[in-house]
């Protein structure tokens, strides 16, 4: 205000001589300053060009063109201006008026300065843009005809006018970094928000990758984790060059084992960063050389997946993982990799709960398909045991095992007299299977079988070496030298997808082989499931065996049940803990509406499972004739959501004289729950009504914002403060409202206006119209009408988040 009341003082004289600049001068529409004094100058002194340059940034050291405005453009013939001016040009004008701080006016009919000036410019202002003697910029006026001489009074005027000038220069500029600033602000808030919202291993890792580059350049990656035993380290994720392309599917999910002389249990133990470029390699053995040239690389970093900040009183967690880099051209900065090491921290520990559930999805998956093949397994058994005909057995084998792992044609070979003979095939019928099983029955009925021999294919080294055979993607292995018939083979059925041989035995000797192929499909087995295959071909070959085969399933079926009762019980145990947790919870929260003077409350809450992360509560204040009135959101859903409301129960009940003020409350429950909460965070509300005068005063912790109808009108009840949970010493912003007659309130949280339809629209699209159809019923029945709306968009009694609403009612 000071620097204004100075900058009138100084052009009174100026707006007795021409009102126009008094008009600008008093425009409150700051974003059209430019034009306006540009069209005042041009005006007054004649001027036909105005350019302003500021310092683009700390790193570049240049000016570059900030604003350019002409007047009367279809009158004169203007040069093509720069864009950007560097500080080491020397002899510029506008460079040294920077510096200097030097105002300077230039007669271009005597001498041009080529690299500024077009022929046709006659005379140049140059005079610096500053504020409290702080450097802005520098501007430029372009004069194309003398028509008047510029007086030191002139001058002096256009001074005052610029110095004017640069005080909206500085607004802008500081208004453009604040909006950059608060675009970082919500773009951490958003990545961390998706970060902690999801549990799927793969979604995480990948935007994990997505974030990485943002970071850090390089040309190829792998991203390895540490499996349960700590023995490996198992490829997830890999990007190699595209002439290398072809080769990831074989590395992706290769196995990395961690010895004590490799680079990678080094990583893992000593949780640090490793560095390798091609002068220090040697000493890294093997393995790594051929990792730089998969990657065509010069450059190579291994760097620990584990939290990389201080953890008060606590050591630092053990690593995931190893993520490695490689790059070609440039060697990777330790800054750059210390902020790679600052993503990771971010990702740790989501990352290493995602592992551990999609571990327990694959144990109870596995659990789960291991029983019904056991069961199986066993009805296979009896069956073959009430067979008489050897190639019943044959074809009944060969049609279950099909059926059971996912296989499509099945051939079966028999030693006699040193050679393996075809002896019975089946398919699983469709058009296009049928017809190869046909080509390829007649074509091992014409060649017999195979020579017990090594050279006569992979189907002979099964049986001489007794061991099976797995080619989960036969694609792998076209490329490599086989016999005749195998390529034969493989040319018949066109394109398999995957190849099972394993040998069938009898007193532990091989005495055939199974040939297992899938046509349309890769087929996956899981180390139970060899198991399970190589013991079907061991009771095939043995009747002698049945019984221990039998005794063996028996034991696994016993095992699988065992734990199945472990399982039973445990989900038992929860779901009683969940009812108890319910019943607590539904204790805390309020069990009917508050009665008081000049205003009625209503409200709805549903959990999305049998507790929730959603809670509100009413807290009667006699002493100060005031109601406060406090919702919130707790990250997450279930029991730890749960816990942490009855934590703000308990912290509301004690919070003392802060309930009289919304700021100090939620200051207060930030500081109590900070660090406290196991990595979930909250966002709150709390209003507080005074009863007599009608005022209500609040402040809010990132949560939604409470909707004021007024008028059947929508008015956003909004206020600034951060997530609560995360950090403690934040501070909310405070305000206060008053409130008329007839004013309804609706405070809810996210589950309410990010409900979705089958059409995939958010209930918040229509909320508005929902709620102003039945605006002049009473509270508790617009509420009511509420909730039965959303069940109506919703198509469904199933929500996707925790749904709570507090509605309000001024009388």
């Amino acid at each position: 205000m000071e620097l204004i009341d100075n900058l009138r003082n100084q052009l009174t004289q100026i707006r007795k001589e021409n009102e126009s600049f008094y008009n600008i001068f008093s425009s409150q529409k700051s974003k059209n300053i430019f034009d306006e004094i540009a069209d005042f100058i041009f005006k007054k002194w004649g001027f036909q060009e105005l350019l302003i340059y500021i310092p683009e940034n700390k790193i570049e050291k240049r000016l570059k063109l900030f604003k350019r405005t002409i007047f009367n453009p279809d009158s004169i013939h203007f040069f093509n201006t720069q864009k950007y001016i560097s500080f080491n040009q020397e002899g510029n004008y506008l460079i040294s008026a920077y510096s200097s701080q030097k105002t300077s006016i230039h007669d271009l009919k005597i001498n041009h300065n080529n690299d500024l000036f077009s022929p046709l410019l006659k005379q140049c202002l140059i005079t610096p843009l500053t504020y409290k003697n702080i450097k802005i910029g520098v501007i430029q006026l372009n004069l194309y005809k003398l028509d008047k001489v510029l007086t030191d009074q002139d001058i002096k005027k256009i001074k005052d006018i610029i110095h004017f000038l640069s005080y909206f220069i500085k607004n802008i500029l500081k208004f453009k970094k604040i909006k950059f600033y608060t675009h970082q602000f919500y773009n951490k808030n958003k990545l961390f928000y998706k970060i902690i919202s999801t549990l799927n291993f793969r979604k995480l890792s990948q935007l994990f990758l997505h974030k990485l580059r943002k970071f850090v350049d390089f040309d190829g990656y792998y991203l390895s984790f540490i499996d349960e035993k700590k023995q490996t380290l198992t490829i997830e994720f890999v990007r190699f060059l595209a002439k290398y392309k072809n080769i990831e599917n074989i590395i992706l999910k290769s196995k990395i084992p961690l010895n004590q002389s490799s680079v990678h249990s080094d990583c893992v133990s000593q949780k640090e960063n490793i560095f390798i470029d091609l002068n220090n390699i040697e000493k890294y053995g093997e393995t790594i050389k051929d990792n730089f040239q998969y990657w065509d690389s010069q450059y190579a970093v291994y760097i620990p997946i584990t939290y990389y900040h201080k953890i008060k009183n606590k050591e630092k967690p053990g690593s995931l993982g190893v993520l490695c880099l490689f790059k070609k051209n440039s060697p990777f900065e330790k800054k750059t990799i210390e902020k790679v090491n600052s993503l990771l921290s971010l990702f740790y520990f989501p990352l290493k709960n995602a592992l551990y559930f999609r571990d327990i999805k694959e144990q109870e998956k596995f659990l789960k398909t291991a029983s019904a093949k056991n069961i199986k397994f066993l009805e296979i058994v009896e069956i073959i045991n009430n067979l008489k005909s050897i190639q019943e057995i044959y074809s009944v084998i060969l049609q279950s095992i099909l059926s059971l792992f996912g296989f499509e044609i099945g051939l079966l070979f028999i030693e006699e007299s040193h050679f393996l003979k075809y002896s019975s095939g089946y398919c699983l019928e469709t058009n296009h299977n049928l017809d190869l099983f046909n080509e390829i029955d007649s074509f091992f009925k014409t060649e017999k079988g195979y020579e017990i021999n090594i050279l006569d294919g992979a189907t002979s080294v099964s049986f001489i070496r007794n061991n099976y055979f797995y080619f989960p993607e036969v694609s792998k292995i076209l490329h490599l030298p086989m016999s005749i018939k195998d390529r034969k083979g493989i040319d018949i059925l066109k394109k398999p997808q995957s190849l099972f041989l394993t040998p069938i035995i009898k007193d532990k000797k091989p005495i055939g082989i199974i040939q297992l192929w899938s046509i349309s499909q890769q087929i996956h087995l899981s180390e139970s499931d060899i198991n399970l295959l190589n013991l079907l071909g061991s009771f095939i070959g043995s009747a002698i065996a049945n019984s221990k085969i039998y005794s063996l399933v028996e034991k696994q079926k016993h095992e699988v049940e065992e734990k199945n009762k472990i399982i039973q019980f445990k989900n038992k145990q929860l779901l009683d803990e969940l009812k108890l947790a319910k019943n607590i919870q539904m204790s805390l929260i309020p069990s009917k509406v508050p009665e008081i003077k000049n205003a009625k409350f209503a409200f709805f809450y549903k959990p999305m499972e049998d507790v929730g992360g959603d809670f509100f509560d009413f807290i009667r204040i006699r002493e100060a004739d005031s109601i406060g009135i406090f919702i919130s959101d707790v990250s997450g859903h279930g029991v730890p959501a749960a816990l942490i409301t009855s934590m703000l129960k308990a912290l509301l009940e004690t919070s003392g004289e802060t309930r009289l003020d919304p700021d100090r409350i939620l200051a207060y429950i930030n500081d109590k729950i900070t660090g406290q909460t196991g990595g979930n965070f909250l966002t709150a509300f709390y209003g507080l009504y005074n009863i007599q005068n009608k005022t209500l005063s609040y402040a809010r912790g990132a949560h939604n914002f409470p909707y004021l109808i007024r008028d059947k009108k929508f008015i956003l009840l909004e206020s600034k403060g951060p997530i609560i949970g995360a950090m403690p010493n934040l501070s909310f912003e405070k305000r206060e409202i008053q409130l008329l007659p007839g004013d309804k309130l609706i405070f809810y949280t996210d589950g309410l206006t990010e409900a979705t339809n089958s059409n995939g629209t958010e209930f918040e699209e229509i909320i508005e119209e929902t709620v102003l159809k039945t605006i002049d019923l009473p509270i508790h029945e617009l509420i009511d009408h509420l909730y039965h709306q959303l069940l109506h968009f919703r198509e469904d009694y199933q929500f996707e988040d925790d749904v709570c609403v507090v509605g309000m009612e001024i009388e």
